[in-house]
């Protein structure tokens, strides 16, 4: 049998029928909750962290993602708005030509 030690806690009557609901809530002895609390070892909360660290390394890939395709975009964007400007004095010189005529001088 593995050496075990005495620990011995005081706390008032209200404090300790709070953590024997709280142990008796999870399934657990007095005991086995006091120990699992003390040694900072919460399931929901290793749960919560390993679900945090995924969505984060999620989240920085989409993020780089996102700024990828934005500086793509501004690398074409010169070229994106000759195009645009060219059908638009194509399309306008119609209108009046001799304007767009000075225009593109």
């Amino acid at each position: 049998m593995a050496m075990t030690e005495r620990v011995v806690v005081l706390m008032s009557n209200e404090q300790k029928a709070t953590v024997s609901r709280l142990a008796a809530a999870e399934q657990l002895s007095l005991s086995g909750f006091m120990r699992r609390e003390a040694l900072g070892y919460n399931v929901q909360l290793s749960a919560l962290l390993n679900e945090l660290t995924a969505s984060t390394t999620q989240t920085a890939a989409a993020l780089d993602r996102t700024l990828d395709r934005l500086d793509e975009s501004e690398r074409r964007r010169p070229t994106i708005e000759a195009a645009a400007r060219a059908r638009a004095i194509t399309e306008f010189s119609v209108l009046d030509p001799e304007l767009f005529a000075q225009i593109t001088r």
